[in-house]
């Protein structure tokens, strides 16, 4: 998929949080990921587990898309506390995106950076790579954000352009954190209201707005 530089610039976090999501719901296909996973003492953040809840995908599927999340998130966390290794990797990466979607990008990426630490198959690395980079950047955390993001364009894989989008609004957002860091300067304001008054100033019509 090719997305042209106009979307880019039209595009703002939300848009890229959005089609980012997508990309990992839906994409598959690259090469395995060569970043190494942080460390983390942490454990996972998951729902309560009730005795005797039954580790079923399929259920757990059909209750989200029902819109009973917590119920999908309860047998994904039995997967997660009671599961094979595969069954644990598989639920940390169900309830990250569940997690990612709804705003808690913190718990999205510790359940993440826990799924990658227990090496799992490639394509599933891959995305969860491409979704660490998502929940970093909602976070303002952009140096761990871009790292992500460019270790995901390295995989080739067919959604790498959704990795491109986040590092173009990974560089914006560098920029607006070094003009707020230089306003707070000594001396700045009176260099803006100088730069103000001016009828040289040049005005950038082109600028991407986030």
């Amino acid at each position: 998929m090719t997305l042209s530089p106009h979307v880019f610039r039209r595009l703002s976090r939300g848009g890229v949080l959005a089609v980012a999501l997508a990309a990992v719901w839906g994409c598959g296909g690259g090469e395995a990921p060569t970043t190494t996973p942080s460390p983390t003492q942490s454990g996972p953040v998951i729902s309560p587990v009730a005795s005797g809840t039954a580790i079923d995908f399929a259920e757990a599927a059909r209750l989200y898309y029902e819109g009973d999340f917590e119920g999908a998130l309860a047998i994904y966390s039995a997967a997660v506390e009671n599961g094979s290794d595969t069954e644990r990797q598989a639920g940390l990466w169900e309830i990250a995106r569940i997690q990612a979607s709804r705003g808690e990008h913190a718990d999205a990426e510790r359940n993440l950076e826990l799924l990658r630490a227990s090496s799992p198959e490639h394509e599933t690395d891959r995305r969860a790579l491409l979704l660490l980079g998502t929940v970093e950047f909602a976070q303002g955390d952009l140096d761990e954000s871009r790292e992500a993001f460019e270790a995901y364009v390295e995989t080739k894989s067919p959604a790498a352009a959704y990795a491109l989008l986040g590092l173009a609004d990974v560089g914006v957002g560098g920029r607006q954190r070094g003009r707020r860091a230089g306003a707070a300067q000594p001396g700045a304001a009176g260099r803006s209201a100088g730069q103000r008054g001016s009828r040289r100033q040049v005005h950038d019509g082109s600028a991407i707005r986030g």
